[in-house]
């Protein structure tokens, strides 16, 4: 079993964060623990090798069963995901930078979001051959060898290179999201604001103010972790916050829980329960 993070190929780092494989075989007696994932600002494509989940959101009454893989758009609640534990289970999750699933596929990515969309249905033959190959790898190399393939072949079909200025303003907006200012990312994108926002919302799936949000809620999140030590109220501050009852609203909105109980309730997570983390 492994629950292991791997580095995108050098031609798919400027589009893909990294990759997430999880390998698990569960005690079929005992249900494994459901995983919880909050608002992230990162799209995603998910291939289910073997067994399936079933993703809700109470929030929105939203539940659905995983086909063999999946496109994700951008999410706005938590999403928790119940993993299948009647059979193994392996999975990779492949972390797109926002803009980089629109560039790649040309998906309109506000139809996208929230929402956990069968990719067969979406990308076609291509995907269902790819899906087909993965059923039957013999080994995890040949499984992420499969899928840097398929990704490779749209880049080089697409002649994709580097990114341009809206990308890059994505990138300062995830960075830097305390400092979001509409007329400045505009500016640095080259387009009016209606301009900017229109193609934001086309290529990102929510506003860029509502995306500097949920970045700002992801650097609190990762800063408490990265420094345990810190009180939630320096941890406000220093992600841009103007206290702490204006960081657990955005933490309550993103993640369904108070700042305490999302670090609490990680614990219990089906890696950790497996002792893989």
């Amino acid at each position: 079993m492994i629950f292991q993070y791997v580095k995108p190929s050098q031609i798919l780092s400027p589009f893909i964060k990294g990759y997430l494989m999880a390998h698990f075989k569960f005690d079929q007696s005992v249900p494994a623990p459901p995983k919880s994932y909050p608002a992230l600002p990162f799209h995603g494509i998910t291939f289910y090798v073997k067994g399936f989940v079933v993703a809700e959101t109470p929030e929105l009454d939203f539940k659905v069963k995983s086909p063999r893989s999946v496109i994700l758009g951008q999410s706005t609640y938590r999403l928790l995901y119940n993993v299948s534990h009647n059979e193994e289970y392996l999975m990779v999750h492949v972390d797109f930078y926002p803009n980089s699933i629109f560039r790649l596929f040309g998906i309109p990515m506000h139809e996208f979001t929230h929402r956990i969309m069968d990719a067969e249905a979406v990308l076609g033959k291509e995907m269902l051959d790819t899906n087909d190959m993965l059923a039957d790898a013999k080994s995890y190399e040949e499984v992420m060898e499969i899928i840097n393939r398929f990704f490779e072949s749209y880049i080089r079909r697409k002649n994709l290179t580097s990114n341009g200025h809206l990308e890059k303003v994505t990138k300062l907006i995830m960075d830097s999201p305390e400092d979001f200012n509409l007329e400045k990312m505009a500016g640095l994108s080259c387009l009016s604001n209606s301009q900017f926002e229109r193609k934001f919302i086309q290529q990102v799936g929510v506003s860029p103010k509502f995306f500097s949000r949920i970045c700002r809620f992801n650097k609190a999140a990762s800063l408490k972790e990265k420094c345990p030590e810190m009180d939630w109220l320096s941890i406000a501050i220093a992600s841009g916050y103007f206290d702490y009852q204006h960081l657990a609203k955005d933490f309550k909105r993103f993640s369904g829980e108070t700042p305490v109980s999302m670090l609490v309730n990680f614990q219990s997570s089906p890696e950790k329960w497996l002792d893989l983390v």
